[in-house]
């Protein structure tokens, strides 16, 4: 078997240096288990370790290194899979978020829209008469102070996944 060697950039002012695979494979298996072995440790701090009698999935950039989904095996001693966002309309998303390294963001953006009415903009909302000045801060944001700039009619909002949708496609 060959190990290949490559150039690893240096820090400005120094040379690049050459490292082999081999190495290179030394330095990050060990940091791959202990982030299994962190993960681990956290779900048995949780009380749900014994939830997951079924397997794991992995997900994020790291979970697409070649051997990660065996490491995690190992470790864990139950199947292990690597996670795909999945469950999207056919509204141009999927192919662009589709890969490991988004779950975690697509998670959150479908979690948003389920759960739409917890994120509501709570300055439309004027703030309660009874309620001491103290009490209002304490419950509620303050209401933004009228300026030029806020007086006009607010566009409407563009819906969440067009938003989502938007920044990928210009980022």
């Amino acid at each position: 078997m060959r190990d290949d060697v490559f150039q690893v950039q240096g820090v400005p002012g120094r040379t690049p240096t050459e490292l082999s695979k081999s190495i290179l494979c030394q330095i990050i298996e060990p940091r791959v288990e202990e982030i299994f072995e962190l993960a681990m440790q956290r779900l048995m701090d949780s009380g749900w370790s014994h939830h997951i009698s079924a397997g794991v999935i992995v997900t994020g950039g790291s979970s697409m290194l070649r051997g990660a989904e065996t490491v995690a095996g190992k470790l864990y001693r139950m199947p292990v899979n690597i996670g795909i966002p999945r469950g999207f309309s056919s509204d141009g998303l999927a192919k662009e978020v589709s890969a490991p390294k988004f779950a975690t963001a697509v998670g959150l953006a479908l979690y948003s829209v389920e759960h739409a009415s917890e994120f509501e903009d709570t300055y439309d909302t004027p703030p309660s008469a009874s309620a001491s000045p103290k009490q209002q801060s304490a419950t509620q944001p303050r209401t933004p102070p009228v300026t030029a700039s806020n007086t006009e009619q607010p566009a409407p909002k563009e819906p969440l996944l067009a938003r989502v949708k938007n920044w990928f496609e210009n980022f």
